[in-house]
């Protein structure tokens, strides 16, 4: 389980006159950072010279809207951000059997593996889940190799080593995006 960290409404709540946080990460909007608080102090903010420098371009405005617009619809569960923390590991590890089972005749050793997913550094910075992992081993090419061969794809997959083994962690991928991964191993696995 995540260590409770205080929400933004949280620590307004409890006296604080602004508070910063980023609208990507937890909130799941676009890249940029929001600054919440009492209006005299946005007020003055807005007076500041830097503002203007500082200010999110209307592309960023128009995600960071169609971002707020799912919350007070109650549809933040769409925000791929917020859907892929919500996966249960069970949930994780019935796919990697799934992407298993489409990958066993290639000339490598897969089993599922298990992971520590961070959640966001500066949002959450000590928050960690669990995950689930592919563990793949190629049986003739170095994992670096193997792993170079599969950021180079196309689609390009990326994981980590740990280990001595490959590592995709499932919770970085969309399930809408399984039969491409599944694609891009038998490419690499060409190479093997």
């Amino acid at each position: 389980a995540m260590e409770h960290e205080p929400t933004p409404n949280e620590t307004l709540r409890s006296g604080v006159d602004l508070v910063c946080f980023s609208a990507d990460k937890l909130f799941g909007g676009p890249q940029a950072g929001i600054i919440a608080g009492k209006r005299r102090h946005i007020a003055a903010l807005k007076r500041e010279p830097f503002f203007r420098a500082l200010r999110c371009d209307k592309l960023i405005l128009s995600a960071l809207q169609a971002t707020v617009d799912l919350y007070l619809a109650d549809k933040s569960r769409e925000l791929p951000a917020l859907a892929m923390l919500e996966v249960t590991a069970d949930q994780l590890r019935v796919r990697a059997e799934a992407l298993l089972a489409q990958i066993r005749d290639l000339p490598l050793r897969s089993s599922i593996g298990e992971g520590k997913a961070q959640v966001g550094g500066g949002s959450l910075p000590r928050a960690v889940i669990s995950s689930v992992a592919l563990d793949l081993l190629p049986d003739k090419v170095s994992v670096e190799d193997f792993a170079a061969t599969l950021r180079r794809g196309s689609p390009p997959i990326v994981g980590y080593v740990a280990g001595g083994k490959f590592k995709l962690d499932l919770r970085t991928i969309f399930p809408r995006q399984d039969a491409q991964v599944v694609s891009a191993l038998r490419s690499a696995a060409q190479w093997n």
